[in-house]
């Protein structure tokens, strides 16, 4: 479906790559409209697609997950359909600024670190379109530049989007470490007793 941040009653446009660029379209009309990607929330999957495509990849953990995987479908013949007459609300991001008369929707420290690490991680695939690739990279580096010179904690989230991107130029996927919770060590392992029925 279309769907609008109550917050800044704005319209989420649907994404396609045309002439080799990615071009946001928010629809004039309520008629279907072919895309590239889809977020996953509020998507009906045809299970037909699930079986022959796969599920998510867990990999990515959270941020480009629904990405990854309508760029998959669609290249394997499947097709990607906006339906601008259904709608729904949905909130992106932790928070909408204004910056320079343009309304920003900024995330937590930890999900730029995601947002950074997952695009490098895909713009690495060889499957991956062209077109994709190169909005991916520039969506890197606009972040770098934007959410570190104006949006504070600007050290926290330079060092978020840093460790993405090193964890993402590597190859290194799945859970952030830091997200991970902590292995306890031997002497606290105890057994854990058998209940008997």
């Amino acid at each position: 479906p279309a769907f609008v941040d109550p917050r800044t009653h704005t319209d989420f446009p649907f994404l396609r790559v045309v002439d080799g660029r990615v071009e946001r379209h928010v629809p004039l009309s309520a008629e279907p409209l072919s895309c590239d990607v889809l977020i996953s929330s509020g998507s009906v999957v045809n299970l037909a697609a699930v079986a022959e495509i796969g599920g998510l990849d867990g990999d990515l953990f959270i941020d480009y997950v629904d990405y990854e995987w309508c760029l998959r479908a669609r290249s394997r013949g499947w097709q990607v359909i906006g339906v601008p007459a259904v709608r729904m609300t949905h909130e992106l991001g932790d928070e909408v600024r204004r910056l320079f008369g343009r309304t920003v929707v900024l995330h937590s420290p930890r999900r730029q670190y995601y947002l950074v690490r997952n695009a490098l991680l895909l713009a690495r695939r060889r499957s991956l379109p062209a077109g994709w690739r190169r909005h991916l990279l520039g969506r890197v580096l606009r972040q770098l530049a934007g959410y570190t010179l104006l949006c504070a904690p600007r050290l926290v989230r330079l060092d978020a989007m840093l460790r993405g991107a090193l964890d993402g130029l590597s190859g290194r996927a799945g859970r952030c470490p830091l997200d991970r919770p902590p292995v306890p060590s031997a002497e606290r392992l105890r057994p854990v007793p058998t209940l008997k029925f």
